[in-house]
């Protein structure tokens, strides 16, 4: 695990379009050195999703199908959290930041891997909630939490 061997595994959570997936990249292309890898526990459901015909777009309907089909997967199978764990274990970057949403995902990913965890917040961004990983964004206590609320340039000295 990691080039260095050193793995950090970083939980990455917020509402939709407050700048998760912009933080992940600065750091990514900030990385000090690091190599670093960006998963998330919905990308094998979106993997499902398009077999079934999924366009890819994020439609709050999509959304809340995707959530759906996360949650059948979960309980059924205990996929999603496989899956991720396995895109873990095989990493060879030195960070691993991951994108979860429900607070039981999150505490299991943090107990495997000693992940620390992160809310990215942004007070511009109207909270929508399409299903209910969405609403249960701000019902975990994080180890860190990440004001976006001014511009990319201050994202970017955050990173």
């Amino acid at each position: 695990m990691g080039g260095c061997g050193i793995l950090i595994v970083v939980i990455v959570n917020g509402y939709p379009k407050v700048g998760k997936t912009t933080f992940e990249k600065l750091c990514k292309k900030n990385n000090y050195n690091l190599s670093v890898d960006i998963f998330s526990t919905i990308d094998c459901i979106k993997d499902l999703a398009k077999i079934c015909g999924w366009d890819g777009e994020k439609t709050p309907e999509h959304r809340r199908a995707l959530s759906e089909l996360k949650d059948f997967t979960s309980e059924i199978y205990d996929y999603p959290f496989k899956n991720i764990c396995e895109k873990i274990t095989n990493s060879k970057a030195d960070v691993c930041f991951i994108d979860s949403r429900e607070p039981n995902d999150i505490d299991r990913i943090k107990e495997k891997f000693n992940a620390i965890t992160v809310l990215i917040d942004n007070p511009n961004i109207e909270e929508k909630f399409s299903n209910h990983a969405d609403s249960n964004v701000k019902s975990y206590n994080y180890n860190i939490t990440i004001t976006n609320d001014e511009d990319i340039y201050k994202l970017e000295l955050l990173s």
